[in-house]
């Protein structure tokens, strides 16, 4: 699947939401890697490595993967923009 099947590199919508996520998730990862905690995925709280490190795994890898797609869309957005302003 392409990105430009999607339509996901030419939308302003999206890329505020990636902006969005880029900064929100990557607060909580730069938590989990300098605490070893995370907010949880299923309530509001955190989960530490000490306590529960199969679920903090989990959920930093789920992080982890959003907040590289958002980086991705927020990458695919600009090259879009300045590939058609030199078109």
């Amino acid at each position: 699947m392409n990105f430009k099947d999607l339509a996901l590199s030419k939308s302003l919508l999206w890329f505020l939401i990636s902006i969005f996520l880029f900064f929100w998730l990557g607060s909580h990862l730069f938590g989990a890697f300098t605490n070893l905690e995370i907010q949880d995925l299923r309530i509001t709280g955190l989960v530490t490595f000490n306590s529960r490190p199969i679920w903090f795994s989990i959920v930093v890898a789920v992080k982890a993967s959003a907040w590289a797609l958002s980086s991705v869309l927020i990458y695919k957005y600009v090259q879009f923009k300045v590939s058609k302003k030199n078109t």
